[in-house]
């Protein structure tokens, strides 16, 4: 009898312990993080912006400097007349409404340019997540959201190369 007790004891551990072993196994999450800033920054798309912007931003230089050659040639050549004065302000003042302008529309392109790539990213990410069986990607941006995490859950570096071959039309 106290055999048939100790085998049914043993059965009852190894059953508990198989369950114990299953069910931690089926509750135990896929979790990794990327440093956003790392992969904003390797990101293509972000890239290819970043050299559209500069380029008109330097055209836009460009015609600035231009306005503001002409103004000091102007201010040279001027015999202080009054009238040339009085032309010599109002090209000043357009020079200033203009440098304002180029200002707005400098910013309303680089927010506009990083809306478009964080849309973008923030797809490609998600998708990264599902395709790689992640319960959970975390961003890391360095401001204390992550404090600490193993260097094995970060997926960084598979994000920046994932995010890539999607924006270049390539499936993972």
């Amino acid at each position: 009898m106290k055999k048939g007790i100790k085998t049914a004891v043993l059965f009852i551990c190894i059953a508990l312990s198989v369950f114990f072993c299953f069910a931690y196994s089926k509750s135990e999450k896929k979790i990794g993080y990327v440093t956003t800033a790392k992969v904003f920054d390797g990101f293509k798309l972000k890239k290819e912006l970043e050299g559209k912007y500069k380029r008109v931003q330097i055209a836009r230089q460009t015609f600035l400097d231009s306005l503001k050659l002409n103004i000091q040639e102007i201010a040279l050549k001027s015999t202080s007349t009054k009238s040339e004065n009085e032309r010599l302000n109002e090209l000043r003042k357009v020079y200033l409404l203009k440098e304002e302008q180029v200002n707005k529309e400098n910013q309303r392109l680089y927010d506009e340019y990083n809306e478009q790539i964080w849309k973008q990213l923030n797809q490609y990410m998600a998708d990264f997540g599902k395709e790689n069986n992640y319960d959970y990607v975390l961003g890391a941006s360095g401001q204390g959201s992550i404090m600490y995490a193993k260097e094995s859950n970060d997926a960084t570096t598979a994000m920046i190369e994932y995010v890539n071959k999607k924006y270049n039309g390539k499936n993972h």
